[in-house]
């Protein structure tokens, strides 16, 4: 049987030529692999291409290089909780090679910052460089230079006098020398040739030191990227009334550290002749108010104290000026007259990743600490690290779990992080974890540099644990989450049962059924310390078998 060809299948035939001809011509002038020639097939997608680098929407901004004979990097763009797994991905898949290209690392990342798209509120712009040793190649990569020297010294100038979008370029380097480095003097130089001040330069003898200062500069970071604006409503008082608003823990305001004071206008219901005490705001020296009935409420933009720490409202108190002595206002409470609202203005930083194989095991820790870094920045710009409190038989206590070190849990039922004792590393309180630190810790205090409570709070003593226990107390649930319940409302706090971490193996262990949480006390020198437990039936407190390696939860108290 003959077989007919149809009008519509003779000219395919006849593309398939055209194009078989055409594939045949371009072979010969380019390399071929393999070359899909059915032009009834959709050919594969080209790669795809990366997106601009930084952006135009208001948020913080990360790109990260990993170096070591060559650079590895991401993009500039948007840290959020959408987008974090890629992050953290990206630092996952960095890989060591022998070889380091310090200089040119750090060099590339400017030129990153400086090629990216810009928000219009850009109000930092940082590079933190992580490096255990020396350069060993940049040379290659930039011929410009005869000497290493050369090309650090004119990196430093480059760094110190960088401006993007107007803002100076902040450069932070973190050195933990490695045991190739010989040259102790080149290593130091490094370290302040890649910072852009000496404050800003940190030598480190271990991996916690790394993640101490990944997360110090974090939470400076966020602090400089989001602007407080301290809201107070008070009762309207009589013209030319001197008052003086107290934001510490004190009870007569003579002993301020912490304070606003001005003068009361009646007619146009502001505060003039401010005088800022112990903190710094951009709202200058005369502030109007918001009167609403019979109150007028006052708002200090930009408020941090001096150490660029966000100021807790747990203390406010009204004073007036009345008979040549301050007096408190009586008709003043803080509960629902307080606020502290944030606003996140935008920033680009740039982190800067040894990779060289030198590292060693430490590259595991190191990614650890990245991701740590990523993980404050990401909780700092979704919430305050301020937290809220309650006071408990004389203890004032935090409502969250710490979660990443320096910041609070966003609600009191979220599980946090797990901590081991007198460490500043805190650990997933579900899944698995890598890089599990067995080693014992020593030392009879949780020393303050480890200590994973935000500013102004610390991990309690074994007596602060003790008056906990001795409030009134029962097991129950929040949202789904088991735990316990301390406290009489409305000083009440919730403490979930989130298990814990074991010290040997970080295997996650009782969550849901357990809570185990720490205090800053040794039982003794056997590496037992004092910990608060509980379950369905019971709550006390214990040490026996509580190893400092052990992973638990943190609940923090205010600082005397």
């Amino acid at each position: 049987m003959s077989s007919v060809v149809f009008p519509d299948k003779l000219f395919k035939m006849k593309i398939k030529l055209i194009v078989l001809i055409i594939s045949s011509i371009m072979c010969l002038t380019t390399s071929c692999s393999e070359q899909n020639d059915d032009p009834d097939v959709d050919p594969p997608l080209p790669p795809p291409i990366d997106q601009p680098s930084g952006g135009k929407d208001a948020g913080l901004y990360v790109g990260i290089v990993g170096f070591n004979d060559n650079l590895t990097t991401k993009n500039i763009s948007l840290l959020k909780n959408e987008t974090q797994s890629q992050f953290n991905s990206f630092v996952d898949g960095l890989q060591t090679k022998s070889g380091t290209v310090l200089y040119y690392s750090v060099d590339k990342a400017i030129d990153m910052l400086r090629e990216a798209e810009l928000p219009n509120d850009l109000v930092n712009v940082s590079i933190i460089t992580f490096t255990d040793g020396l350069d060993q190649g940049s040379l290659a990569f930039n011929a410009g230079y005869e000497t290493k020297a050369a090309y650090r010294d004119a990196l430093h100038n480059r760094i110190v006098n960088t401006k993007i979008a107007n803002v100076n370029l902040s450069a932070y380097s973190i050195g933990m020398k490695g045991t190739d480095v010989s040259n102790n003097d080149e290593f130091q130089g490094n370290l302040t040739g890649l910072a852009s001040s000496s404050s800003n330069r940190f030598e480190v003898k271990d991996m916690e030191e790394v993640n101490v200062r990944f997360r110090d500069i974090a939470a400076s970071l966020y602090t400089e990227t989001n602007h407080f604006t301290v809201k107070v409503k008070i009762p309207i008082q009589e013209n030319g009334a001197k008052i003086r608003i107290t934001l510490d823990n004190i009870t007569d305001p003579t002993k301020t550290n912490l304070s606003i004071e001005g003068t009361f206008d009646l007619a146009t219901k502001s505060l003039k002749n401010i005088i800022y005490l112990g903190l710094s705001s951009g709202s200058g020296t005369s502030v109007t108010g918001v009167t609403e009935g019979v109150f007028v409420t006052f708002s200090f933009t930009n408020v941090i104290n001096e150490s660029k720490e966000v100021i807790p409202m747990d203390y406010v108190k009204l004073w007036v000026y009345e008979s040549s002595r301050w007096q408190i206002n009586s008709e003043f409470s803080k509960e629902g007259n307080t606020e502290t609202v944030s606003e996140q203005k935008s920033a680009m930083i740039m982190l800067v990743m040894d990779c060289s194989s030198s590292l060693g095991s430490d590259f595991g820790n190191i990614k650890t600490a990245a991701k740590n870094f990523i993980d404050v920045l990401l909780e700092g710009s979704a919430s305050s690290n301020l937290g809220s409190s309650v006071l408990i038989n004389g203890i004032r206590w935090a409502t969250s779990n710490v979660d990443v070190p320096g910041f609070f849990a966003t609600r009191p039922e979220d599980a946090g992080k797990f901590y081991q004792w007198n460490r500043p590393v805190g650990w997933a309180t579900t899944g698995e974890v890598a890089n599990w630190n067995s080693a014992q810790v020593a030392g009879s205090s949780w020393a303050d540099a480890n200590d994973p409570c935000p500013p102004g709070w610390r991990v309690p003593k074994e007596s602060e644990l003790q008056k906990l226990l001795a409030a009134t107390n029962s097991w129950t649930t929040r949202n789904g989450v088991y735990g316990r319940i301390f406290g009489n409302a409305p000083n009440q706090i919730f403490l979930p049962a989130s298990g814990q971490r074991s010290g040997s193996t970080g295997t996650l262990e009782l969550s849901g059924s357990f809570g185990y949480y720490w205090s800053s006390t040794p039982y003794d020198v056997l590496s037992r310390v004092y910990c608060l437990r509980f379950n369905f039936l019971n709550v006390d407190i214990l040490y026996n078998n509580f190893f400092r390696t052990n992973g638990y939860s943190v609940r923090c108290v205010a600082k005397d």
